[in-house]
């Protein structure tokens, strides 16, 4: 007979250290006021059961949920993570965020001798595709 634990984040916590001590969160946001005081208990667990987290965000952890809804239970997750997680910026501020430009035009390109009628033909270190079906 399996012990559950009565503490539901607890749960939580020892399932994701179970599974490894890597923990990669890519688009660190928060937009919920429930997530938001939540989030310090969850990560005090991760971090006590020694998995390390690697965050990516547009912001940084003083700008995360920065107008939401009772920010200040909020606020000591910022600090725990300014405590335990080296912050580093990459790129400038206000540098081109390239995920907001158009993508590039696509140049046609023939496929190569031997690609006969095929949908899709592999050329070293290049694909062809034959869309205009």
């Amino acid at each position: 007979q399996q012990h559950l634990d009565p503490e539901p984040l607890a749960m939580v916590v020892n399932g994701v250290a179970a599974e490894g001590s890597l923990l990669c969160l890519d688009e660190m946001q928060v937009t919920d006021v429930a997530d938001a005081m939540i989030l310090r208990r969850l990560f005090e667990g991760l971090f006590a059961r020694g998995v390390r987290v690697a965050f990516t965000s547009n912001q940084a952890p003083e700008e995360l949920y920065v107008r939401g809804l009772n920010r200040p239970y909020f606020e000591p997750f910022i600090q725990l993570i300014n405590a335990e997680c080296l912050i580093l910026q990459l790129g400038a501020k206000g540098a081109t965020d390239h995920r907001m430009l158009p993508p590039p035009r696509a140049r046609a390109t023939p496929p190569p001798p031997g690609c006969g009628r095929a949908l899709a033909c592999r050329a070293p270190g290049r694909l062809f595709v034959d869309n205009t079906s």
